[in-house]
């Protein structure tokens, strides 16, 4: 998909992915900052917050796919499970 997200920068859209990781970088914080909120507050680790965590999870592993950062992918998906598994208990 990068690869494809490349392509569509052209010279009248010279910093096309730029703006492309930019808007990751922002979103991404934006999530990270939503995950730490839920998981450090002993009030908001309930059924709703970690269906929430595991939601943004979900949309942090997509946008990280998109731009090729595997190492984010993996991580996300080792949190969810994480969270999954404290949910059930």
């Amino acid at each position: 998909q990068f690869d494809e997200l490349l392509d569509l920068q052209t010279d009248s859209e010279p910093t096309f992915m730029e703006e492309i990781v930019e808007m990751y970088c922002d979103d991404s914080q934006t999530m990270l900052d939503e995950l730490k909120e839920i998981l450090n507050d002993e009030e908001k680790r309930t059924t709703e917050g970690f269906d929430t965590a595991r939601a943004t999870l979900h949309k942090l592993r997509g946008a990280s796919s998109t731009l090729g950062a595997e190492g984010i992918q993996h991580t996300c998906e080792s949190l969810r499970e994480a969270i999954v598994a404290e949910a059930r208990d």
